[in-house]
């Protein structure tokens, strides 16, 4: 058991450095906003484009090879707005623009620097359209 709590416990941490990386990185974006409250679970992301379409960044991103989602899986049948983002009294604009990102177990360094390089492809194709 003491090994399954220290093995737990490097995670979380290695996952929060991946964490504070990519909310470090995405403050550089104008128009980009971290919806993921800071004593949040290191291995969720939630981010909001005002003026874009969660469906058309899950699209973009998928374009190149990185799987992002609107919502959690448990969620994902529900054609209404993200409940959880609703109770943070976050602003609809953002909520209909939002994308979550989950890092896990095998989330690798190569794995963050390749959502960055994504992440600056597909701001430049939808900076315009950020409100």
């Amino acid at each position: 058991i003491k090994n399954a709590v220290d093995q737990t416990k490097e995670l979380n941490l290695r996952l929060s450095n991946y964490k504070n990386k990519l909310l470090s990185f995405l403050a550089e974006y104008k128009n980009v906003f971290i919806n993921s409250p800071q004593n949040a679970s290191p291995h969720i992301i939630n981010i909001g484009f005002p003026g874009v379409k969660g469906e058309v960044l899950v699209n973009a991103f998928s374009k190149q090879n990185v799987m992002v989602s609107t919502t959690s899986a448990c969620s994902s049948k529900m054609n209404k707005l993200n409940e959880v983002l609703l109770a943070m009294e976050i602003a609809e604009s953002k909520i209909e623009g939002s994308i979550r990102i989950s890092l896990g177990a095998h989330t690798t360094e190569n794995d963050i620097l390749s959502f960055m390089n994504a992440f600056e492809t597909v701001y430049k194709e939808i900076k315009e359209l950020l409100k």
